[in-house]
């Protein structure tokens, strides 16, 4: 079995489940290019850059981002997000309407950092590579906080 294969079969356990989108009532604000502070302002959610994220076994599981075409959000465990944004000829759709995500040379788990790769296999069988340009705390609810403090 080759590593993609591995991979691929690893991640199938995560099955459609996984496999979310953004849910309604969001911001579709494209966050900001640059520092950590324009990208908060631009999107409350987008929380300080972090170096890493590490798996114990697999991806628990992702979401992709409305109105941010490079960008997804990646589940470790139950309550820890991460906006991961990458480069290359990835395209949210493909996070979209895929199954499963590998993370290359990583078949038993293991932690991501900026530069590494992004397996993901779209429609037809074909597998696009996605590099991880930067990698982002990211907290759901900060935009009902923001929310609910303005109405004080």
């Amino acid at each position: 079995m080759t590593t993609k294969a591995f991979l691929f079969a690893a991640a199938a356990a995560l099955g459609a489940a996984a496999c979310t989108t953004q849910q309604a009532g969001q911001p579709a604000t494209a966050p900001a290019d640059g520092e950590p502070a324009a990208l908060a302002k631009a999107d409350p959610r987008i929380g300080p850059e972090v170096d890493r994220i590490c798996f114990p076994r697999s991806i628990s599981g992702w979401q992709t981002i409305d109105g941010d075409a490079k960008a997804i959000v990646l589940r470790e465990g139950v309550n820890d997000r991460y906006r991961v944004q990458y480069s290359g000829a990835c395209s949210n759709s493909d996070f979209r309407f895929t199954q499963t995500i590998g993370i290359e040379n990583r078949p038993a788990g293991g932690c991501i950092t900026r530069g590494d790769v992004l397996l993901v296999e779209s429609g037809g069988g074909f597998v696009n590579r996605c590099f991880i340009t930067k990698i982002n705390e990211w907290d759901e609810d900060a935009v009902d906080e923001m929310e609910d403090g303005e109405d004080d």
